[in-house]
Order: structure tokens, then C-alpha cells, then sequence
């Protein structure tokens, strides 16, 4: 259908933060589903912290979409994901890993474009919204979220979200990021003549927790 024979997964350079996010991350690991175009990301608060959630991510991916084997697994040739805890994991699960040269992203293709467009991404929503700069990490999620569920040429005008998961996404949930919202205090926090709710502005929706986030 797509002209792939082996699914991958590809894992970039780690592009680095000055000002830290809310939460002190100064680093954004990217996961690409070269089958699906499907992204994961996990933010960081420092590098050494990657393998543990390439780790986790796997290990969930094989739980959830075991009927998707996963062949090889790309990354460059930083220390951060060439080490034994991810290799010994790797073999133990039959999958070959694979490395670009190092300090050479370029050679890592489209999930390298992905991580610039990803960028610009957050660059033009915190622009866009006045956003404080320590939000670019709740910009990055949203941006991914976002992304997983627009259709791509390249997948024959799927969304990687349905590719992923045999289904079409939910969109009622995405607002646009800095957009006004309300939410309601609760009724311990207030006085009876206390308003009821506050205003805030909408800056994600936590799929973990399956809630917004304000």
C-alpha cells in the first residue's frame, strides 16, 4: 500500500532547550513510526533520561500493537540511545538496531524534518498566543497530538492516528492553543457569592489523564 516492506521505528537527535520548560525539561525526544508516520514525544529534563522512556515506549507499543511487529530500530550514534540497557532490550525482542552516523542528523531523513517542522511549530503557537516561553513543552504536545491526526499525503490522505490505531481520531477535543477557556472552581474553594468559574487559556489535552490542560 505504502511501498514499505519493514516497519521501523526512527529516534533523532535530541534538539536542546535553553530555557527550560514548566517542569525544568530542556530536551524533546521524538519517536517515528516509519510505517504509520505515527510520532510519539517525551519531554526531558536531561539526556540520560531517554533510554528509560525509549524503554517504556516499546515495551507499551508491544502490549498495545503486538500484531505490529516492530524490525529495526534508528537512532543516531548518541550515547543516549547506543548503550547496553537499550541493546540488551533490543535483542531480547529480536529487533536490530540501526545507527546514523554521529552528530550527523541529516542522515536520519524524516524524522529530522519532522523535529524542525516541530520546532517551527512551537515557535509560530507561542508567538501566535503570547504564550510564555516556559510553555514550549504543552506546545509540543499539543503540536504532536495535532499532527497524528492530520492526513499526510504520503500515507494516501490517512492520519498516522488512524493507520495506528484502525480508527479515524476524535477531533472535538482540539481548540486552538492559548484559546480562552473557563473552568469551574470547586464549590470548597469559593464563597456561595464567589463566581463559579475562572478563566484560563487551553494549551493541551493530556491523553493520559484524559482531560484539558489550562
Amino acid at each position: 500500500m505504502f511501498g514499505l516492506r519493514e516497519r521501523y521505528f526512527v529516534c533523532p537527535h535530541l534538539p536542546h532547550y535553553t530555557s527550560p520548560s514548566i517542569g525544568g525539561n530542556r530536551y524533546i525526544l521524538v519517536i517515528m513510526d516509519e510505517f504509520t508516520r505515527h510520532a510519539w514525544i517525551h519531554l526531558l529534563q536531561k539526556k540520560s533520561d531517554a533510554a528509560g522512556e525509549v524503554y517504556n515506549l516499546l515495551a507499551l507499543l508491544k502490549r498495545q500493537y503486538g500484531q505490529f511487529p516492530i524490525h529495526r530500530f534508528h537512532t543516531d550514534g548518541g550515547t543516549e540511545f547506543v548503550n547496553r540497557f537499550i541493546g540488551d532490550y533490543l535483542v531480547q525482542e529480536g529487533i536490530k538496531h540501526t545507527t546514523t552516523t554521529r552528530d550527523k542528523p541529516s542522515h536520519n531523513g524524516k524524522a529530522e524534518r519532522f523535529n524542525q517542522t516541530l520546532i517551527n511549530i512551537i515557535r509560530s503557537m507561542l508567538n501566535g498566543s503570547n504564550a510564555h516561553l516556559s510553555l514550549w513543552g504543552d506546545a509540543a504536545i499539543q503540536a504532536c497530538y495535532v499532527y497524528n491526526r492530520t492526513p499526510l499525503k504520503v500515507i494516501d490522505n490517512s492520519t498516522p492516528y488512524e493507520l495506528l490505531n484502525g480508527r479515524a481520531p476524535d477531533l472535538s477535543k482540539i481548540k486552538v492553543f492559548g484559546s480562552n477557556v473557563y473552568y469551574s472552581i470547586n464549590e470548597s474553594e469559593r464563597s456561595k457569592i464567589q463566581p463559579t468559574s475562572n478563566k484560563g487559556a487551553w494549551i493541551g489535552f493530556d491523553e493520559r489523564k484524559m482531560d484539558i490542560v489550562f
